[in-house]
């Protein structure tokens, strides 16, 4: 593996730990107060489990994105906002897929429970603002990604 792989992989896995520490914490603050997820004894757990799949999800946008930018040969910045527009459509979806209807939930009482993010009202402002936030993040990362991934240039003699 040359420099340029191992310098493309820990800024990836570098900017990857970012990501979620950065969306457990906004999702931490955001849902801290709501009776419903306070009341669940494993609170940062149902946290850190959303986390995970917003942090998975978005590595699916990214890879979408360099996906466009090796295969299609798009330009970086088009590549990047495909990321967004691929992690934006996932964020907003997730209550819709999570949500069994009638206050009833997939995953309820399951290992990837996360049902106390989508009651109480919260289904209907996750997808417009946290969905927005999360998006927004993944392309701070894909820009960041590109940005520390850059090939030095020369200066010609």
């Amino acid at each position: 593996m040359n420099s340029m792989n191992r310098r493309t992989l820990g800024t990836r896995v570098a900017l990857t730990a970012f990501y979620f520490a950065a969306t457990f914490s906004y999702l931490f603050c955001f849902s801290r107060g709501d009776s419903s997820c306070e009341s669940v004894n494993g609170f940062p757990i149902e946290t850190i489990r959303l986390a995970i799949g917003c942090t998975a999800w978005s590595l699916f946008a990214s890879l979408c994105g360099a996906i466009a930018l090796h295969q299609l040969k798009i330009p970086k910045s088009a590549a990047a906002f495909i990321s967004f527009a691929v992690a934006l459509l996932g964020f907003i979806s997730i209550p819709y897929w999570i949500g069994y209807g009638y206050g009833h939930f997939r995953f309820e009482n399951t290992i990837a429970d996360v049902s106390c993010f989508f009651t109480d009202g919260f289904d209907i402002v996750f997808p417009i603002i946290v969905a927005s936030v999360l998006a927004v993040l993944t392309l701070l990362c894909e820009y960041l990604a590109h940005r520390f991934t850059q090939q030095p240039t020369r200066p010609t003699s």
